[in-house]
């Protein structure tokens, strides 16, 4: 089983390089420090964790996380309506997210979801 110690995280908008910049876009300002590590497991779900701006969190030792899925082309996105959740789920520790991996590695593959939060 994979935990929290096994996630790669990349800063994806580090505001301070931006900060003298006025063509720097006054809604990409909230994403101070914004970093995300994805992982998927065999049975083709994933976890992203999320952390800085723009996220449910309050601390830099918070994590927001969203259970992931393969599509069919090979990107992926946020499967919705899942036995763990129907949404991204926000202020988790680093222990949290870890009981959370296990979870999502745990899923059934064939686990019904949608990939929008309306249910289609």
């Amino acid at each position: 089983m994979y935990n929290f110690d096994d996630l790669k995280f990349n800063t994806v908008c580090n505001y301070e390089q931006y900060q003298d910049d006025d063509s720097f876009s006054n809604s990409l300002k909230g994403l101070r420090n914004h970093r995300q590590a994805k992982m998927f497991f065999d049975n083709g779900f994933g976890i992203s964790v999320v952390t800085g701006g723009m996220t449910y969190t309050d601390s830099d030792d918070e994590y927001e996380i969203a259970v992931l899925h393969r599509k069919e082309d090979g990107s992926n996105g946020i499967a919705y309506g899942t036995l763990i959740t129907d949404d991204v789920i926000g202020h988790l520790s680093a222990d949290e997210v870890s009981s959370y991996m296990e979870k999502i590695e745990q899923m059934d593959a064939k686990e019904k979801f949608s990939f929008n939060n309306n249910g289609d």
